[in-house]
This record gives C-alpha cells, structure tokens and sequence, in this order.
C-alpha cells in the first residue's frame, strides 16, 4: 500500500491517517481469521465460518440464478450491476449502442439501405475506433480504421503473430470472445465511417 503516495497523502490530509491501508488491512485480518477457523473446523466436524464482505454492493462480478458468470457484453443496459461503474457519461451514445448490440450479436442486416453504422462488423469498428485514437491518439484516420477492422477479423489478425506460442495464446483468448467471429459476408463502408 505504501506504493500509493497519492492515496496515502490524501487520507492523512482528510483522516490523519492512512485510512485506505488500515481498512485493507483489518479486511484482510478477517478473512485470514475466517479462513483459519474453517481449516480448524474442518478437522473437528464444525460448522464452517462463513465471511461477510463490508462492501455493499458485493464486489464481484454479476452472476445469474445458477451462479454462472455473466460477461458485460450481456449485461441489460437499463438494470446495469450496482458494483459496475456505469459507461462514462461523455460517452457518445451511438457509439456505445453500437458497442452493444455487436457484442450481443444483436445485428439483423447484411445489407441495403441502413441507418449507419450498419448492424456487426462495421458497428465493430465505427465503435472501436475512439478507443483506438484514446490508447495512441496523433494518427492518420486510416491507421485507426485499419486496426478496427484488423481486430473484427482474428483469422487475419492472428498471422501477424510470428511465434506459434503467441498464436496458440491468441486463438484460445479468441475463442472466449464468441462475439468477435462476425461472418465473412460482413462489410464496412470505408467513406461513411470516415465521414461520421
């Protein structure tokens, strides 16, 4: 904790004290305690301690009835988990539509007359590309473009790995990633994306 100076100088300035470490650390003690118990228990037939989480919401990732984990890309964006922080509220919101109905696989067209951006991949990049020019901004529009829409395609993405660890790595992330596989009849308009 003492690699926090910021956080550290704040709560003294605010507290008189490192608050943010005493808290960490008291928690910390509790579940040590909690964990110890249950190994004593274990050997006597006890009944096993169960640990409470101060927090409140739960930290965790969101689950479903069965306690399956639930990815954000599935998440209901009108009852977002009280633990998540919500999207950035300058977040332009086409884009994060656009975002999530890609990651839901929610797209219906393939083609013909469409509100741009169109429905998967080419929502994919429209949505990509602030992030792009966020991480490595000073670009040409292109460069950005290009990296999208290399990403919504992991076949082709892939054979730029040179080692075959770094390929096995990257086709079993991928294939986790279920609403990155957009079909090959799938297009982009290159101009409109530019032009918006």
């Amino acid at each position: 904790m003492e690699t926090f100076p910021i956080v550290k100088r704040k709560d003294e300035d605010r507290y008189g004290s490192y608050r943010t470490k005493e808290k960490i650390l008291e928690i910390y003690d509790e579940m040590a305690r909690v964990s110890a118990e249950n190994a004593a228990g274990l050997s006597s037939d006890q009944e096993a301690t169960v640990y409470r989480t101060r927090l409140d919401p739960r930290p965790g990732s969101p689950m479903d009835a069965e306690g399956n984990f639930i990815s954000m890309y599935r998440w209901d964006r009108d009852n977002w988990p009280d633990n998540i922080h919500q999207p950035h509220m300058e977040w332009e919101e086409s884009l994060l539509s656009a975002w999530f109905v890609v990651c839901q696989k929610d797209w219906i067209h393939l083609d013909g007359d469409q509100i741009f951006p169109w429905d998967g991949r080419e929502a994919f990049v429209y949505a990509s590309i602030p992030y792009l020019v966020n991480e490595r901004p000073g670009e040409i529009f292109e460069l950005y473009r290009d990296a999208a829409l290399l990403a919504s395609s992991s076949k082709r993405c892939e054979t730029l790995l040179i080692k075959k660890e770094l390929r096995d790595e990257y086709r079993q992330i991928m294939n986790d990633i279920d609403w990155l596989n957009f079909p090959d009849e799938q297009r982009i308009r290159p101009k409109k994306i530019r032009v918006r």
